[in-house]
């Protein structure tokens, strides 16, 4: 794999993250689990949408960034990420408790680590909204871990 890394790919993964985790989330918030899980992952879902619906902003107001492109040992560390969050989201399998967790874990450290990354190519307006993305999803992973840890200590 040796292609040109653009802002716009970076972009388009955040969506794909966005998207996945809104299908699996509501899925969840839908499932037989207890009332506190199911609706923290309520939760979940509505804060994908939500920053789907900035990702695609961003795709739709920041065409200008957009050919930007990723060079030497940075776009291959991009390239290697974005391989393995792509490869991630394809072979996601959830069928018990643990996994749900392991799921969310994971969808939400590939995309505090693209936000990060992102909030770096942005200009530096913009930087801003992604520091809220990035405070939110902080958040969610500090509520996800805290419900994980009362249940085993249960």
């Amino acid at each position: 794999m040796n292609r040109e890394i653009t802002f716009k790919d970076i972009l388009e993964l955040l969506v794909s993250i966005a998207e996945a985790g809104y299908s699996e989330y509501s899925q969840i918030a839908k499932s037989n689990y207890e009332e506190e899980l199911k609706f923290l992952f309520h939760d979940l879902a509505e804060m994908k949408m939500r920053q789907r619906e900035i990702y695609s902003h961003y795709l739709n107001t920041l065409s200008s960034f957009y050919n930007a492109k990723l060079q030497g040992d940075y776009r291959l560390y991009m390239e290697g990420l974005m391989y393995t969050v792509n490869n991630f989201l394809d072979k996601a399998d959830i069928n018990n408790r643990e996994e749900v967790f392991v799921y969310a874990f994971t969808i939400e450290k590939n995309a505090i680590i693209l936000l990060q990354e992102l909030k770096e190519l942005m200009p530096e307006n913009e930087g801003e909204k992604v520091s809220k993305i990035l405070a939110e999803t902080h958040r969610s992973v500090a509520n996800l871990f805290e419900i994980k840890m009362l249940r085993k200590a249960s």
